[in-house]
């Protein structure tokens, strides 16, 4: 029983070393998909506003600018796109049972499932085994962030 459970606690430490390179792998992947002058636009505007909050209007317009000469590069390269991805986020959704026990309950009631013909009931039952990694990307709306730019800068002159 003992050499049966450091088995199991051998496996599943792998497993999750394997997941955890996997998502690794995902991050770096989605990341490649990024575009800096998209990034480089949102923290100019993260600038301006912080800017702003400190009453420092020429440096919150001076930060509008680069913002606004970041999304025209954008947009000359990318006319078609309505999205630009500036930000990726990786994560596992492991739902799947640590205890042995109830896994071996788990894969019964899975064996009574197809053994009655049941087969929805048993895919349901085996997702509870699956892990999954998800893989989140936020965009850029180049439609309307650069209008959004301009009335920014309009109503900052306008005090």
């Amino acid at each position: 029983m003992l050499i049966c459970r450091s088995r199991n606690s051998r496996a599943r430490k792998k497993t999750r070393r394997d997941l955890e390179q996997r998502r690794m792998e995902a991050q770096q992947q989605a990341e490649k998909q990024l575009d800096q002058d998209a990034i480089a636009a949102i923290h100019e505007t993260h600038n301006a506003l912080k800017a702003i909050d400190e009453n420092k209007i020429d440096e919150a317009r001076s930060a509008i600018e680069r913002a606004t000469g970041k999304i025209d590069i954008l947009l000359a390269r990318n006319q078609a796109a309505a999205l630009v991805p500036v930000r990726a986020e990786v994560v596992i959704i492991d739902a799947a049972p640590r205890d042995m026990n109830a896994i071996r309950k788990l894969k019964s009631t899975v064996d009574a499932s197809v053994a009655d013909e049941n087969y929805p009931a048993a895919r349901v039952l085996l997702q509870r085994l699956a892990s999954e990694i998800r893989v989140r990307t936020y965009n850029l709306p180049l439609g309307r962030y650069p209008a959004a730019l301009k009335t920014a800068a309009r109503f900052l002159d306008q005090n």
